[in-house]
């Protein structure tokens, strides 16, 4: 792992963000620098789908209920769930 990122972050994060700022730079291929950094290649690739408002709202209210009752599992919070 790049010494500078040992103690910063999540290691997938710092690893993905070491081969997206430099693999054009240095002519090591995607495969290798996913290998030497001991990471799945489709992370280097992943893109996150925008989340929906409709589940943003789920997500809200869920977060609420369990602020709310900080005990209930997750039977009781479906039950709660309006």
């Amino acid at each position: 792992m790049h010494p500078e990122l040992q103690n910063s972050g999540s290691a997938r994060y710092r690893e993905d963000a070491v081969i997206g700022a430099h693999h054009h730079t240095h002519g090591l291929p995607i495969t290798r620098q996913a290998e030497v950094l001991n990471i799945s290649r489709g992370i280097v690739y992943y893109l996150p789908r925008p989340v929906s408002e409709s589940d943003l709202a789920i997500m809200r209210q869920l977060d609420r209920l369990h602020l709310e009752y900080p005990l209930a599992g997750s039977r009781m919070l479906r039950g709660l769930f309006d």
